[in-house]
């Protein structure tokens, strides 16, 4: 899934709603993503976009910077310490983004005034802060709240030591959002002492961890996620991941670095290259030639052993094949050019949406990819 996907690909018209009713809120966890790259994806949903978008997502580290936001408020210098500074359109002061650290951006329709007024933007911040609370206290950290005069979310905010746990910025125009939050997981706390966090010098910064919160990205992601759905949509979600972890013997030589057409070095043997639920060694028939990456997977998703062609494929497995006639045009000039599509060769269940909507996406390095998404059953290895 590339990013600029999100933004090209059309709703199918039989999935739109009808004028005002609410759509299922579309999820993205991106991984890891250069702050840049996720401004660029921000801007291009907030003009051209269709429907509401939550992106959630880690960034390297980098300082930014709101529209009245102080350079002098970066108390180090950046390069040094191996980070960028980005001027955004959005809020607020300087603020970190670094792993460890979960941003997300909600790129919503925004009730009220079309143009976004004042009132508007303070209710979207305050739903944003509101989304925040509810997933702390779903994932076992209670008492966070609102520290009056200081946007973003605070643990013990009626004490006399307030710990801020996440930041809040917003732009908002024509009734679109752009920017959000990020909430510290799990980050180095010590970066937030090269700055002053939001032009707040005598607060301090904390996170999940640092309060005793044992949860991993994944756990938070999926609580906020689920929390987003109701707040921004209908109450349903369409979510789709990248890869959570990938094992460096998933990756092909090329990819991680050994030089082309090395031999990979797994160091280890691998439990799913060998288990099989039928009697006897090695690969059932129904993964006999199948990769070891696919056979790990199936192995993951217990079914080790596959399935034959003869048996009956589980009802949550099948779907109906749509072999209309723009489905039948596209496969044909697959075959007339001799192109190998992604579609076919990861096995994606959409491929009948897609090409019946008249788009299909072809691999320019033939059957092969040098990349390991934990998504995708393109095989990988070097190019042919």
């Amino acid at each position: 899934m590339s990013l600029r996907s999100l933004v090209d690909r059309p709703t199918p018209a039989s999935s739109r709603a009808p004028t005002g009713a609410p759509l299922p809120l579309q999820v993205r966890w991106l991984g890891t993503v250069e702050y840049r790259d996720a401004l660029a994806l921000q801007h291009a949903l907030f003009v051209d976009g269709v429907g509401d978008h939550l992106l959630l997502l880690e960034h390297p580290h980098v300082f930014t910077l709101g529209a009245r936001g102080d350079l002098a408020h970066v108390l180090v210098d950046p390069a040094a310490v191996g980070a960028d500074v980005v001027h955004v359109d959005r809020g607020g002061d300087v603020t970190y983004h670094g792993p460890g650290q979960l941003v997300g951006y909600p790129v919503v329709t925004v009730p009220g005034r079309r143009g976004g007024g004042m009132a508007d933007t303070a209710a979207h911040v305050a739903a944003i802060e509101q989304l925040v609370i509810d997933a702390l206290a779903e994932l076992g950290l209670a008492g966070c709240g609102r520290l009056p005069s200081y946007p973003g979310v605070w643990v013990a905010p009626d004490s006399d030591a307030p710990r801020k746990i996440a930041a809040v910025g917003v732009r908002i125009s024509r009734g679109r959002s752009m920017h959000g939050f990020a909430l510290n997981v799990d980050p180095d706390l010590q970066w937030f002492e090269a700055i002053v966090p939001c032009g707040i010098d005598d607060k301090a910064v904390t996170s999940l961890a640092a309060e005793g919160v044992d949860a991993t990205m994944q756990q938070v992601v999926d609580t906020v996620a689920a929390l987003a759905a109701g707040r921004w949509g209908d109450g349903t979600i369409e979510r789709h991941d990248v890869a959570w972890r990938v094992r460096p013997e998933d990756l092909s030589a090329f990819t991680r670095g050994e030089g082309p057409g090395s031999t990979p070095r797994t160091g280890r043997a691998d439990p799913a290259s060998t288990h099989s639920t039928h009697a006897g060694d090695g690969p059932s028939p129904a993964t006999e030639g199948v990769s070891v990456r696919v056979r790990r997977r199936l192995t993951e998703a217990g079914i080790a052993g596959g399935l034959t062609i003869a048996e009956r494929k589980p009802e949550w497995m099948r779907v109906k094949a749509d072999l209309g006639p723009e489905y039948r045009r596209i496969k044909s000039v697959m075959r007339d050019l001799d192109l190998v599509t992604v579609c076919e060769e990861a096995g994606c269940p959409n491929i009948f949406d897609c090409w019946n909507d008249g788009t299909a996406t072809f691999m320019i390095l033939g059957e092969r990819c040098t990349r390991a998404c934990g998504f995708c059953l393109v095989d990988t290895s070097r190019p042919l």
